[in-house]
Order: C-alpha cells, then sequence, then structure tokens
C-alpha cells in the first residue's frame, strides 16, 4: 500500500463527509461490500459515483460507494488499494479490478503491481519498467534472464497477459533456450566481459571491492575484460 497522502485530520474531514452524503448511498451504489454484482453492475456503480464525470473517482466519490457507518479509515485504505495507479484518482479500469471477487487476491494484487509499472500506461512493460519491479533484489543478469522468460513472443515488451503467466509460475523451463549467463552480461555484444558488466552478476549493494577481487581472479591474462573461455573454461558456450 502506498503511503497516506493525507493528514491525519483528513480522516476526521472523511467522517464527517461519511455522515453528509449517508444519504445518498441507497442511489448511488450501495454497501462497497456486499453482492455478487456483474460488471455492468460495477461500471454503473462507478458511473453514478463520478459526480464531476471526470472520468475517475476522487476520494469524496469513492466514499459515496460505502453504506453509512463505514469507518473513514476502511474506506482510505480500500481507496489507496483500488488506487493502483497511486495518482490519488480510481479510474474505472481501476474499479473493475478493484471490485472483481472472482480475481483471487494474488492476481489482484500483480495486476496492481503491472500498473505501478506500466508507467507510460501503455498497457505492456519495457525492459526498464519491468525492471523496477525486481529494482533493489536482484542482479542486473537475473532481472535480464526473467524478461526474457516472461516476453513469451519475444517483441522486447510484456503485456499483461504475460506478465500474469510469469507471475504464477506457470511458465515452462526453458532453460535449454534462454540465452546463457555470459551472453546476459556481455550488454555490448563484443564476446567479451568488462568491469562494468561482469558486475551485473551481483545483486546490488554488493561492495566494488569485492566484485573487482572476483574479477580479477577470472581474468587470467590480466587484459581487463574476460573471454568467454576465462568466463567458463572447459564448457562448450560458456554459461
Amino acid at each position: 500500500m502506498k503511503a497516506c497522502p493525507y493528514p491525519t485530520s483528513a480522516l476526521a474531514t472523511l467522517a464527517l463527509v461519511t455522515v453528509l452524503t449517508s444519504s445518498a448511498f441507497a442511489r448511488r451504489g450501495g454497501d462497497d461490500d456486499g453482492g455478487d454484482d456483474s460488471p455492468a453492475d460495477d461500471a454503473a456503480k462507478f458511473e453514478a459515483a463520478d459526480g464531476d464525470r471526470s472520468g475517475g473517482l476522487t476520494l469524496a466519490e469513492f466514499t459515496t460507494t460505502f453504506s453509512g457507518g463505514t469507518r473513514a479509515s476502511k474506506i482510505l485504505e480500500k481507496f489507496n488499494k483500488a488506487d493502483t495507479g497511486n495518482n490519488d484518482n480510481v479510474s474505472l479500469a481501476e474499479w473493475l479490478v478493484y471490485k472483481d471477487d472472482t480475481i483471487p487476491e494474488n492476481e489482484n494484487d500483480d495486476t496492481a503491481k503491472f500498473n505501478a509499472a506500466d508507467n507510460d500506461g501503455s498497457g505492456s512493460l519495457t525492459y526498464d519498467e519491468f525492471a523496477t519491479t525486481l529494482a533493489g533484489k536482484k542482479s542486473a543478469v537475473e532481472i535480464r534472464a526473467r524478461f526474457l522468460k516472461a516476453d513469451r513472443d519475444v517483441d522486447d515488451f510484456v503485456s499483461l497477459a504475460e506478465w500474469g503467466v510469469y507471475k504464477n509460475d506457470n511458465l515452462p523451463d526453458d532453460s535449454n533456450n534462454r540465452p546463457r549467463a555470459f551472453d546476459l552480461a556481455d550488454l555490448d555484444t563484443s564476446g567479451d566481459i568488462t568491469p562494468d558488466e561482469f558486475a551485473g552478476f551481483f545483486k546490488p549493494g554488493t561492495k566494488s571491492s569485492s566484485i573487482l577481487k572476483k574479477f580479477d581472479k577470472y581474468d587470467r591474462n590480466d587484459s581487463g575484460t574476460l573471454t568467454r573461455d576465462e568466463w567458463n573454461p572447459g564448457k562448450r558456450g560458456g554459461s
């Protein structure tokens, strides 16, 4: 959940809004937590709540979809969950995902992560956008390997459908077809690995001195770069 963009006093204000608008709940969507509404019903609730017809729900508008007496803190929590774009506004697409009880919680979370990473709103992730989902957790080489695995149609983008399959571990093992580690690190395809490229094998936060020490160990001819044979001697093609 993103950090609350509202000061503490906003919760009190939100509580007041809840009271003042309670008489409108029956005509503006009813209780958020109840019923087996269809997507059409949910869309109708969105339209009813979108008082200024902006195409998105502000916090005050979002509040009107709850029944009277709902805690202000609960409404704010739900608003932040629905606002996957982190722009303090809930779009119709975000609303439908949020309201769809047929989507398992983990899938809902995965969709939210996808939307948060899709900075340009294109509906697919570039490599740089994909990398933000693993920033600080995986090495650059590991991120490249995962991107290539997720990009099943090899178009240099990861669609929401591809993302869903990737996140749910439904991809077959394609280790025999994946580029070898040496090739993933060799960004300029020069046939050798520089110290900067070698650093891509290590997780963020690894000391530069440790990386260079290991690099020097592999660089047996002291050329300042690693050849495929130096990287993994005795293995055909390197790994």
